[in-house]
């Protein structure tokens, strides 16, 4: 059996068949309790408007980049509003997300 990116075990040692294995890559659907527990917060800002930057760690708040306006975004007329609010909405409906509440660009009535 080959090693695959695992489902629920972000550890994986093991071949999935392994024995050793079997906890940790069913323990996730099968008990409550690990699902609650591995379920951690992650807080994101989406940003409109900007050039990309070159990639930087995520997780290290001390590199920083300076950012570009992207002169093709623009929210002038309806439609570039109706774009943005489907685009939230789209986002906001992700499974992960788990945001009940409409953003701004949404709430507004066309």
């Amino acid at each position: 059996m080959q090693l695959r990116l695992p489902q629920y075990n972000p550890l994986q040692l093991f071949t999935a068949n392994n024995p050793h294995e079997w906890y940790d890559n069913h323990a996730e659907k099968l008990f409550e309790f690990v699902a609650k527990k591995i379920a951690l917060p992650l807080t994101v800002r989406l940003l409109w408007g900007f050039e990309k930057t070159p990639a930087l760690s995520h997780f290290d708040s001390t590199k920083i980049a300076n950012v570009s306006q992207d002169r093709r975004f623009e929210l002038k007329t309806v439609e570039d509003v109706k774009r943005l609010a489907d685009d939230m909405q789209r986002f906001r409906m992700l499974e992960f997300v788990g945001v009940k509440e409409k953003y701004w660009p949404e709430r507004l009535s066309f």
